[in-house]
């Protein structure tokens, strides 16, 4: 714990296929893995994720009807 945060690292190795994914693909499943790795910690908590990627922000800010 630092403050009032928790601070961790992670890994994740990359299947035969995801390797072949773009970058931008790349660091929104480092973000999914991340969610769902540090489930129990967020659980019932709000997260907020950033980036400064701006392809990504685009993306994830796009409606998907």
């Amino acid at each position: 714990m630092q403050g009032n945060h928790l601070i961790v690292y992670a890994n994740h190795v990359l299947t035969d296929p995801k390797t072949c994914y773009v970058q931008i693909k790349k660091e929104l499943l480092a973000f999914i893995c991340g969610l769902e790795k540090f489930h129990p910690y967020k659980y019932a908590r709000q997260v907020i994720g950033e980036s400064d990627d701006k392809p990504s922000e685009v993306i994830i800010k796009t409606p998907l009807h």
